[in-house]
């Protein structure tokens, strides 16, 4: 990060130098516009993303005959494993921006942007089916039988950004104008979500002679699901921005434009609460001690008694390349 810094500061100092030149070379002021406002919005690409579990799939399946029954059981087992990885970064964006231009080519902008992750999840889950097609002289049975137990924990942003920056404008004839952008990321909230949903479930169909040698249906299920939701708050952390576009002027105070655009940021956990505690659809938060909702965290431990409720921060990307469109209004 020290680098991309240094880059930062050499960029704006070169870019400041040009822009007293470029205002010192300009003698009208009457072919561009001072002030404008800039809206717009798109759909961000997450750039860096950072593992968080492993997504976990075992599946059982079995059919039984019984013992002189000439047809063979049937075993499967299967699993299937794969990383889960999360960045904050991807999803829909909006901004409203207000600029002052110094002159055609340099100028300087302060934007607000609402960033709205997409969500990751991470799936645990074990099913298993047991098929029983049993007819012998001591018993007859025909049911299926299957239990589901599983752990989906989904994570999710939201954050909203100040965003100073400086801009460099290069006009292409009369409507055409290319433009770049280079800021720094300070957030004015930055929220993230954890939420995890556990459900068993197990099931049974079909029908079984009884000892009385009469037949009984059979048609038994349950499922319990359990969900917790936590808010989670982030430390302070600024980043970088930076844009590509191109304008293309639909009246004199009216034009279109569209660019590529890049964050650089990290979601650093400093808080996270239980908000939302329910079974089988009953509220249970009032169950849970006050005390118990809030763990802290901390981007150091010492493991004595400082930091008795606290646990250890972890990091997320929040960084994304997207690509934004809208309007900008001069005047």
């Amino acid at each position: 990060m020290n680098k991309l810094q240094t880059i930062f500061a050499l960029t704006a100092i070169f870019l400041l130098s040009g822009m007293f030149s470029a205002q010192a070379q300009e003698n009208s002021k009457s072919d561009y516009q001072k002030y404008y406002i800039r809206l717009g919005g798109g759909w961000s690409f997450g750039a860096g993303r950072t593992s968080v579990g492993t997504n976990y799939i075992e599946t059982s399946y079995m059919e039984y005959y019984g013992h002189d029954d000439p047809r063979e059981t049937v075993n499967r087992h299967s699993i299937e494993e794969s990383p889960a990885k999360l960045s904050f970064g991807k999803g829909a964006d909006v901004m409203l921006g207000f600029g002052y231009m110094f002159n055609k080519y340099i100028g300087i902008e302060v934007s607000l942007a609402g960033v709205f992750a997409g969500k990751t999840s991470v799936v645990n889950e074990v099913s298993r089916t047991n098929v029983r097609d049993v007819s012998s002289s001591y018993l007859q049975e025909h049911t299926t039988s299957s239990s589901t137990t599983s752990q989906v924990e989904d994570f999710g942003y939201t954050g909203l950004y100040l965003i100073p920056a400086l801009r460099v404008a290069m006009p292409i004839g009369r409507k055409f104008s290319a433009y770049s952008r280079i800021g720094i990321a300070m957030p004015l909230m930055s929220t993230g979500y954890r939420s995890v949903t556990s459900t068993e479930s197990s099931s049974e169909t079909g029908w079984r002679e009884t000892s009385y040698g009469g037949r009984e249906s059979v048609n038994n299920s349950s499922a319990d699901t359990d969900f917790i939701k936590s808010r989670i708050k982030s430390y302070f952390t600024v980043g970088m921005n930076a844009a590509l576009g191109a304008s293309f002027s639909l009246t004199k105070n009216l034009s279109l434009y569209a660019e590529v655009e890049s964050m650089i940021l990290s979601f650093t956990m400093k808080e996270e609460t239980i908000v939302t505690a329910t079974s089988n659809g009953e509220n249970v938060l009032d169950s849970i001690p006050v005390e118990d909702r809030t763990v802290q965290y901390a981007k150091k431990l010492s493991y004595d008694t400082e930091y008795p409720t606290k646990e250890l921060a972890e990091t997320f990307s929040a960084s994304s390349v997207g690509i934004n469109v809208g309007l900008i209004i001069s005047f």
